[in-house]
C-alpha cells in the first residue's frame, strides 16, 4: 500500500510539472498573440499639438 501511494505520489508531482509547463507556454503564446496584433493594427492618429479649432481668433480689418 505505501508503494503504491509513493507512486500515485510521484506520479501526481510529474503531472503538476507538465500542467505547469503547459500552462506557461500557453500564457507566452497567447501574449506574443497580443502584441503581434498590437503592433499590426493601425493607430488612431492624434490631431498634432497646438490650439484647438475653437480657440483660433479671427479678427476682420477694415472700412
Amino acid at each position: 500500500l505505501n508503494q503504491r501511494i509513493h507512486t500515485v505520489t510521484e506520479e501526481r508531482k510529474m503531472l503538476v510539472k507538465r500542467v505547469q509547463h503547459h500552462e506557461r507556454n500557453r500564457l507566452k503564446k497567447l501574449l506574443s498573440q497580443q502584441r503581434k496584433s498590437a503592433i499590426l493594427t493601425p493607430k488612431i492618429e492624434t490631431p498634432p499639438p497646438g490650439p484647438p479649432l475653437a480657440a483660433v481668433k479671427v479678427e476682420v480689418v477694415g472700412s
